[in-house]
């Protein structure tokens, strides 16, 4: 568990992956820890200037056992992560085989170790009504709600796209929200699935995406159960499937990268050194 430095004022951290979407972990669960705005979550998960990440995930105690708060590299927080939620059952998991139990933002998880790796049934996934797309290029086939928003569109070869102008013009689509959707492509094989997500909050591509994972898998599998392999960006398999209560579970690989400390002071050049232009605040 991280416990903040008061004579350096520095922060123990996690440098955490799963499938190559890699995030930041600060387990604060018996420190109340530092008040992270969204600037200092930008500057925190910058990979120029910071440590670098998807995601920050931010472990804390409740009441009702742990919880996890999530954040995108824009600093605003996101409804669920699928990958992220593996790596903090990784951590919570240790060495055991769980299962164990908790909440991601407001989503209930469950996560085990499988064959197939951590392992997290995070609910269920669901088509939602589709506007008038006529106008759209390339056209989605679906939108599947999966913990968060996903565009699916369906292509002959994923490694050919221009992933990030076609992302980008169906992201910020303001259906169903003023907010948007992220935007995973897929290319069907005759065993598994390939896929390529825009994610929204990222801005970009990122090496795999476990919702899409989840909402892509929904979208092939139909009135199947699965498991669906799911072939992602940085070349990781991941497993997807449904259970008998309808609850998806997402496996694959995952790993802790490094740990290290993070200085919150302006000696350090942390996160509160920041202002809202990036710049040092004399």
């Amino acid at each position: 568990m991280a416990k903040v430095d008061r004579a350096t004022e520095s922060l123990p951290f996690l440098k955490v992956e799963a499938a190559g979407n890699d995030f930041v972990l600060l387990d604060l669960r018996t420190e109340p820890g530092p008040r992270l705005t969204p600037p200092a979550v930008r500057y925190l998960l910058d990979r120029h200037r910071g440590i670098g990440g998807d995601g920050l995930l931010i472990l804390r105690d409740s009441p009702q056992g742990e919880v996890v708060e999530f954040r995108n590299p824009d600093g605003n927080p996101a409804d669920f992560c699928g990958n992220g939620a593996r790596c903090v059952a990784a951590h919570l998991l240790g060495e055991g085989n769980g299962p164990i139990l908790f909440r991601l933002m407001k989503i209930a998880v469950e996560a085990r170790r499988t064959e197939s790796g951590i392992a997290v049934r995070s609910g269920g996934a669901q088509a939602l009504a589709m506007p008038d797309l006529s106008r759209l290029r390339p056209r989605p086939a679906a939108l599947i709600h999966a913990g968060v928003d996903h565009w699916i569109v369906p292509v002959g070869d994923v490694g050919s796209l221009d992933l990030l102008g076609l992302g980008s013009a169906l992201r910020s689509h303001p259906w169903p929200t003023e907010k948007g959707a992220n935007v995973t492509f897929v290319e069907r094989r005759r065993t598994e699935i390939r896929i390529r997500t825009y994610e929204r909050g990222v801005e970009g591509e990122t090496l795999s995406c476990g919702s899409g994972a989840i909402a892509a898998a929904h979208w092939a599998l139909g009135d199947e159960r699965g498991p669906m392999s799911v072939l992602t960006r940085g070349g990781d398999l991941m497993q997807v499937w449904r259970d008998e209560s309808g609850s998806y579970w997402l496996a694959g690989p995952n790993r802790v990268v490094f740990s290290g400390v993070w200085p919150l002071t302006s000696k350090g050049a942390g996160p509160a050194t920041r202002s809202k232009a990036g710049r040092k605040e004399s």
